[in-house]
């Protein structure tokens, strides 16, 4: 399954009449940068860092038409449903299987059709300035206990409690490296704290009911929002003395609360290229 869905949620397949990319592999190269200190009297290099702060892919989409008039309203769907994206400066995804890659489309140099063909190439430039493919994993903690990721309830799971008061359930982190994550916090409760594997995360902070606090690891935010809707920064809020934003672990990690509150943790898994396993 590729498609590219611009920011409003309007799509357009990839992988199907009329549009369909050429070659998928060329989706799944990385280039990885690096610094590094020369040391002349060593004649060697010292390694600094490697980074990426961004990825361009060159691909081409095949456009299928038995007319002039079928190709052009294709064309044109196509350049509306990226151009949305550039205009408000509001990324698309570009999905491959169950991994999105939040990028624009800058570039598409179509041929000019002809009849005697039915299908004309176009070229495209696909830009992100987060090089990563995304996939999310959310778990709903309730303060009765937690469903799977497909957020159904079952209310007849209870948590297990022990001694010191605190709720445990765990989620699994199925990345090979430490993962990003957001977490929703629902009122009420008064200084929430969850604790998943060794990072625990304290928000010195009191929510009503109907309202919610955001944190965001990847834009090292936390939110207060109302039930107005309106959003008051919490980041001062946070509990001091460590590093707040801790990554989750891989694996199985530990979940662990007050089970007077509910909250939802989205494990947010980055990687250089999609996983393998969803090319055709």
């Amino acid at each position: 399954m590729i498609y590219y869905e611009n920011n409003n949620g309007t799509r357009m397949d990839l992988d199907n009449w009329p549009v369909v990319i050429e070659d998928i592999t060329e989706l799944y190269g990385k280039e990885w940068k690096y610094s590094a200190t020369e040391n002349v009297n060593a004649n060697r290099k010292k390694l600094d860092k490697f980074y990426r702060t961004g990825m361009s892919k060159k691909i081409t989409l095949q456009v299928y038409a038995d007319t002039k008039e079928e190709y052009c309203d294709v064309m044109d769907q196509l350049n509306e449903i990226t151009d949305i994206d550039i205009i408000e400066k509001k990324p698309g995804k570009l999905w491959v299987g169950d991994y999105y890659l939040e990028c624009y489309i800058t570039e598409l140099n179509p041929k000019e059709y002809d009849e005697i063909f039915y299908t004309v190439d176009v070229d495209t430039t696909v830009e992100a300035f987060t090089p990563y493919w995304i996939d999310k994993k959310t778990y709903t903690f309730h303060s009765y206990g937690i469903t799977s990721s497909d957020n159904k309830r079952y209310p007849g799971k209870y948590p297990y409690r022990y001694a010191n008061g605190m709720t445990s359930n765990y989620l699994i982190n199925p990345n090979y490296t430490s993962s990003n994550f957001q977490m929703i916090i629902y009122g009420p409760v008064v200084n929430p704290q969850v604790t998943i594997g060794s990072n625990t995360y304290l928000v010195n902070i009191t929510l009503e009911t109907g309202e919610y606090l955001r944190i965001d690891s990847r834009s090292r935010t936390i939110v207060k929002v109302l039930k107005n809707g309106e959003e008051m920064n919490a980041y001062h809020c946070r509990s001091k003395g460590r590093e707040f934003f801790q990554k989750i672990q891989p694996g199985r990690q530990m979940v662990s609360w007050t089970g007077k509150f509910e909250f939802d943790i989205t494990v947010i898994e980055e990687r250089s290229i999609p996983k393998w396993t969803t090319a055709p």
